[in-house]
């Protein structure tokens, strides 16, 4: 492991240390909830993902997306879009990872300040609100 730097905080994703933000808090709360509790491995985790890998010109960031084992390829299973503790998750929110799911359509969603979190499954119809994510193996 690197070096501590003062007012970071070492992404065991991104294998580096990043600034301590109040976002990066709970990114980093969401990261080790994603690989404790539901047992995801971190190498199918992408942190700040930029969307110019699925869309060349698009330089956004989806702030995680886990990735599962699919037919022959990763199929995206996760999108998680984090926020700092003082913004509340509302509308604005879920229509900027709405916007992220037109790239990367995801089986489920995770909308996250720290305080509130919201999660959403995928149906034919559009997305609804979940009680929470499977474990990652299931």
């Amino acid at each position: 492991m690197p070096e501590p730097v003062p007012a970071t905080v070492f992404d065991p994703v991104r294998k580096r240390y990043v600034a301590a933000t109040p976002e990066e808090a709970v990114r980093q709360a969401v990261l080790r909830y994603l690989m404790d509790t539901l047992r995801v491995p971190a190498n199918l985790i992408g942190v700040e993902f930029s969307l110019s890998a699925l869309e060349p010109g698009n330089f956004r960031r989806a702030d995680i997306v886990v990735w599962r084992p699919g037919e022959g390829q990763l199929a995206p299973w996760l999108l998680v879009e984090c926020k700092e503790p003082r913004v509340r998750i509302d509308d604005s929110v879920a229509f900027q990872a709405g916007d992220y799911l037109k790239r990367i359509p995801c089986r489920f969603v995770m909308l996250s300040n720290g305080a509130d979190t919201r999660y959403l499954e995928r149906y034919p119809e559009g997305y609804r609100l979940a009680a929470g994510l499977p474990f990652f193996g299931s």
